[in-house]
C-alpha cells in the first residue's frame, strides 16, 4: 500500500532533504513535497490533499516545532486530518514525548540512525494508523446520522399522531370508551417518544470503538441485488427496476457504499415521476479512484440545487444527503448531481481505491 501514498515533508535543512528524498526513492517512493517552516505548510490547501497522505515532519524548525505542524493537521475538518504522520527528531526526551503525545503523531525516527529499512516500518505503521482513524470517522459519522435520521423518521410522525390524540380529546362527542382509548394512545405516543429522545442521547455521548478497516470487493452487481431486496415493494408499487450496467470490481469500504447508495435511490424511488422507474447502477475505473454512478429517468429534483446542498452552499432541509455528504467526506470522496430536472437525474460518487485489502 506504500507506493500509492502521497509524502508532504516539513523540514528547513537542505542536506536533512535531500537525506529524506534519498532514502524514499530507496523505498521506491516519489519525491516529496518539501515545504520549509511551519508558516508555508500552513499554506497548504488540505482540501486537496489524497486521502492516503503521510506527513513528514522535523520536530526543531525556526519557527515551530514538528508537534505544531501536527497539531494544525489533526485540528482541521479536512479528511487529511487522519493522515499519517512521521516525526524526525534528532534528540528526545520527556517535553518532546509529552509533546509528540498530544500531537497525535504516529511514529518517530533518529535521524541519526534511520535508514531505509527503519522509515520503511515507520511509514508502514503510520498508514495503519491512519486506516483505523479513518475506521473511527466512519463509525462515529454513521452513528451521528444514524440518530438525525432516526429523529427525523420516527419523532415527526409521532409526534403528528400526539397532536392528533390531543385533538380527539376535545371532540365533545366522544363515548367513555373511545376516550379511553384515545387517552391510551396519547399516553403511548407519549411513552415513545421519551424512549426516543432518550435514546438520541445516549448515541449522542457514546463513546466511539475501534473497528478494523473494512476493504472489501465491491461488486456493482452484488449491490444492485441488495438494493432490489431492501426497495422491493417500492419497486413493484412504481413498476420500476434497478438494473446494472457491466463494472469492474473494486476495493474499497462496501458498507459506506452501499449507505448512500441505499439513500441515493430511496431519493429515486420517492421522487421519480417516470411511470415506470428504471434506475441504472454502474462503476468506471479512474487513474486515482473509481466513480459510481446512479441514474433515475424522470425526476423533479433540481440537480443544481442539490449540488449547492453537496458543496456547502446551501444547508438541505432533509437528513438524507447530511448524511450520505459526511460519509462521503469520511471516505475522501466527492458527490456530483447532473440532470435536465425532467427526463433524468444522475448522482457521481468519486472514491478513492486501495490496491488491497488491507488488515
Amino acid at each position: 500500500g506504500c507506493a500509492a501514498l502521497k509524502i508532504y515533508l516539513l523540514e528547513n535543512e537542505e542536506l536533512d532533504v535531500i537525506r529524506v528524498s534519498l532514502l524514499l526513492q530507496d523505498l521506491g517512493l516519489p519525491e516529496p513535497v518539501v515545504f520549509r517552516s511551519v508558516a508555508e505548510l500552513s499554506e497548504l490547501d488540505l482540501t486537496e490533499v489524497p486521502p492516503e497522505a503521510l506527513f513528514i515532519f522535523d520536530f526543531e524548525l525556526d519557527d515551530g516545532t514538528g508537534a505544531d505542524a501536527a497539531k494544525w493537521l489533526r485540528s482541521s475538518s479536512a479528511t487529511a486530518a487522519q493522515a499519517g504522520i512521521v516525526v524526525l527528531t534528532g534528540s528526545f526526551d520527556g517535553a518532546v514525548a509529552t509533546e509528540l503525545t498530544r500531537s497525535d503523531v504516529d511514529e518517530l525516527c533518529y535521524k541519526s540512525t534511520v535508514d531505509a529499512e527503519g522509515l520503511r516500518l515507520a511509514i508502514q505503521r503510520a498508514d495503519r494508523a491512519r486506516l483505523g482513524r479513518m475506521s473511527r470517522l466512519l463509525y462515529r459519522t454513521r452513528l451521528r446520522s444514524v440518530a438525525t435520521m432516526l429523529a427525523h423518521d420516527l419523532r415527526s410522525p409521532l409526534s403528528g399522531v400526539l397532536y392528533g390524540t390531543e385533538v380527539l380529546a376535545e371532540e365533545a362527542n366522544l363515548s367513555e370508551s373511545a376516550a379511553r382509548v384515545v387517552a391510551l394512545m396519547h399516553s403511548n405516543v407519549q411513552e415513545a417518544l421519551a424512549m426516543i429522545n432518550e435514546r438520541l442521547r445516549s448515541i449522542a455521548v457514546e463513546p466511539s470503538r475501534d473497528l478494523a478497516m473494512r476493504l472489501d470487493q465491491v461488486v456493482m452487481s452484488d449491490l444492485a441485488t441488495t438494493l432490489r431486496e431492501i426497495y422491493g415493494l417500492q419497486l413493484e408499487a412504481r413498476k420500476g427496476t434497478i438494473d446494472e450496467l457491466i463494472s469492474e470490481p473494486f476495493v474499497g469500504s462496501r458498507d459506506a457504499i452501499l449507505e448512500i447508495l441505499v439513500n441515493l435511490v430511496g431519493n429515486a424511488v420517492k421522487h421519480a415521476v417516470a411511470r415506470n422507474l428504471l434506475i441504472t447502477l454502474w462503476a468506471d475505473r479512474t487513474p486515482d479512484g473509481v466513480s459510481i454512478y446512479v441514474r433515475d429517468n424522470g425526476t423533479n429534483s433540481d440537480p443544481d440545487r442539490i449540488n449547492r446542498f453537496l458543496d456547502g452552499t446551501d444547508t438541505p432541509s432533509g437528513h438524507g444527503l447530511l448524511y450520505i455528504m459526511e460519509l462521503t467526506r469520511a471516505m475522501g470522496g466527492t458527490l456530483r448531481c447532473s440532470g435536465d430536472g425532467s427526463s433524468y437525474l444522475e448522482y457521481c460518487l468519486h472514491i478513492p481505491t486501495h490496491p488491497e485489502a488491507r488488515p
